[in-house]
């Protein structure tokens, strides 16, 4: 099998983390769920370095805030990946912005002055004006001495204003022709880095959003997959109301729905075999069949002997909450009618018989 990458995601609580534990059950994948490896799409990360080196070339203004905004993110989350990049993560970035050869030199310029408290500006520009009342009582008594022709009168020196805001590396790199080779070399580095084992097949927790992942795949120098996963709204406004998980709005449950409607309607269909969209409740309720479609979609064999930490008689726990919490009655009715074209039928479903309680 060639080397292939494999990015398992959701929108957030919506069941990735089953397709990510029944794929560790083959020899042939790596699995690197070791943390959620989001530096491709993050702000700051990639894509936008990308769209202002490239698209955004606003004379050196894009391309320095970009580079060094990624820099500073990449500093930030050498702690959160130390355990795949060992804390190397910023010293890759740095070899990586090098390797796009932009110009660079000491200097500033207006953001920095945007970026310094207005306290400070404030004290230096009362500092600036002290000086230049200075300057104008020396400037009066040069134009005294020299009228005097006394050569033992030297002339006050006239003093500088003064320089406030101290000079940093600068850059600019406007549409460097390097710029996809080098950003593949890099994310090769970081894939082959945080692996555990040496074979063709990595799988990586939320390595491309769910929306649009296949504008992400030229970052990559081999073929590039992706699995999204979605589940019932209903399920979902419980589960973060639930566990008080706030990337998810779940205080007013109007605003809920109006998020899912936006995170679905940003959701790019694709025609070819590289974006594969599965729901969570399939894994439990249609096993068989989705554990299927996923093994063709990457190119698995068909395993009865499989160890998988997925198992859909524990997982089935996690559905059909919405029968279960009647104090969200009024939110769920609510969620039915707003969002009905995304409610899995779970009465066309057998049953799922559970070997544990609710798991959150």
């Amino acid at each position: 099998m060639e080397k292939t990458i494999i990015s398992v995601s959701g929108y957030g609580a919506t069941g990735s983390s089953a397709v990510v534990d029944y794929l560790k059950g083959f020899d042939e994948i790596d699995v690197l769920d070791d943390f959620e490896f989001q530096l491709h799409y993050f702000p700051d990360g990639i894509s936008d370095l990308d769209y202002h080196l490239n698209e955004s070339c606003n004379r050196h203004y894009d391309s320095d805030v970009a580079i060094c905004r990624f820099l500073e993110l990449c500093r930030k989350l050498d702690h959160w990946y130390e355990p795949a990049f060992h804390g190397q993560l910023y010293e890759m970035a740095q070899d990586y912005i090098n390797s796009l050869k932009p110009i660079t030199w000491n200097g500033c310029w207006a953001i920095d002055r945007l970026n310094t408290p207005q306290s400070y500006i404030d004290r230096c520009n009362a500092e600036n004006e002290r000086i230049v009342k200075r300057n104008s009582q020396r400037r009066f008594a040069n134009r005294f001495l020299r009228r005097l022709h006394l050569p033992q009168f030297q002339q006050i020196p006239i003093k500088r204003y003064g320089d406030f805001f101290r000079n940093r590396a600068m850059y600019m790199s406007l549409k460097p022709d390097n710029f996809l080779k080098e950003t593949q070399a890099f994310s090769n580095r970081m894939i082959t880095m945080a692996s555990h084992k040496d074979v063709p097949v990595k799988v990586v927790n939320m390595l491309l959003p769910p929306q649009n992942p296949v504008r992400y795949f030229k970052y990559f120098d081999c073929p590039v997959k992706a699995i999204v996963t979605t589940r019932d709204p209903r399920d979902l406004y419980i589960h973060v109301k639930r566990l008080n998980w706030r990337v998810v709005p779940f205080d007013d449950v109007w605003t809920f729905v109006a998020w899912y409607k936006e995170m679905m309607k940003q959701s790019v269909n694709v025609d070819d075999d590289s974006v594969l969209r599965i729901a969570f409740e399939d894994m439990i309720y249609e096993y068989e069949d989705t554990t299927a479609q996923i093994r063709n979609f990457i190119g698995l064999a068909n395993k009865t002997d499989l160890t998988s930490s997925f198992d859909p008689h524990v997982s089935v726990a996690n559905t059909q909450h919405y029968k279960r919490f009647s104090e969200f009655r009024n939110d769920i009715s609510i969620i039915e009618r707003e969002l009905s074209g995304y409610l899995y039928d779970f009465a066309s479903h057998k049953e799922v018989v559970a070997t544990t309680d609710v798991v959150f």
